[in-house]
């Protein structure tokens, strides 16, 4: 890898979005959290996606899936305030870097409520190159909208 991908001018240092969803604060973290419904909204069926995780301070988490071919992202659990915040850092293996804190992007979910619902926020940091920042950013940038639907239809089930 060239010196030019990992300059930090290159690379935007932070990366917030949020979705507004019609569902209690309990609703959208039952969705975040528990491992039954992650995979319906993160990729399935597509991405065929797993998590482990007991979702501890400082216990790993680890998201297997496959996207052409399969990927592991490993990380550790940063914040756990339910239902108000969840944080992580991982690396993905289709990365190809070394598994080390310089490498690891930070996931952070605020839940927020509002007007009868919540005000979900995703504070993303730590791009180790614009490949990252750019794969991190236009898949939660969907993705988010996807959660805000699945929570909102769980009630249809």
């Amino acid at each position: 890898m060239d010196d030019t991908a990992r300059s930090d001018d290159a690379v935007p240092g932070e990366w917030t979005d949020h979705v507004y969803v019609n569902a209690s604060n309990a609703r959208v973290w039952l969705a975040l959290t528990d491992p039954a419904h992650l995979p319906r909204w993160m990729g399935e069926p597509e991405l065929r996606i797993s998590v482990a995780t007991d979702w501890r301070i400082g216990a790993p988490i680890t998201i297997r899936g496959f996207h052409n071919v399969p990927f592991e992202n490993r990380g550790v659990v940063l914040a756990f305030d339910p239902p108000h915040a969840l944080g992580y850092r991982y690396l993905s293996s289709l990365s190809g870097l070394a598994d080390e804190p310089a490498n690891q992007t930070h996931l952070h979910f605020d839940l927020a409520e509002e007007n009868g619902g919540t005000r979900l926020t995703l504070a993303a940091h730590g791009f180790p190159t614009g490949a990252i920042f750019h794969h991190t950013t236009f898949y939660w940038a969907g993705t988010l909208h996807v959660l805000k639907a699945y929570v909102e239809g769980m009630d249809r089930e």
